[in-house]
């Protein structure tokens, strides 16, 4: 079944750089190996949730500074990614103090 974006977002996923959807798997992949990481009380969840962190900025450093993503979501479509760059900076800190 086809996802229908309103024009400005899908002109604005269709144009997403390469690196960009990397950087958004890296963040994705690593944010979930950190949090099965801090289940099983593993010592390199601090490294995933980095590399989580670190995909995170990267996407939204193409999403908010180098593209329109204000044209294309609004202000609104500012909140989600500030609350995912706090939450992700609450499960690094998290780890990092589980770990010491």
């Amino acid at each position: 079944m086809p996802v229908f974006y309103p024009t400005r977002s899908a002109l604005f996923y269709d144009t997403t750089p390469e690196w960009a959807k990397a950087a958004f798997f890296l963040a994705v992949t690593m944010s979930v190996a950190g949090c099965i990481g801090l289940l099983l009380g593993q010592s390199w969840t601090g490294i995933a949730f980095a590399l989580s962190l670190l995909g995170i900025l990267a996407r939204n450093l193409n999403a908010y500074v180098l593209s329109n993503g204000f044209q294309a979501f609004g202000m609104c479509g500012v909140i989600m990614p500030v609350l995912v760059f706090l939450i992700a900076v609450f499960l690094l800190y998290h780890a990092q103090s589980l770990t010491s």
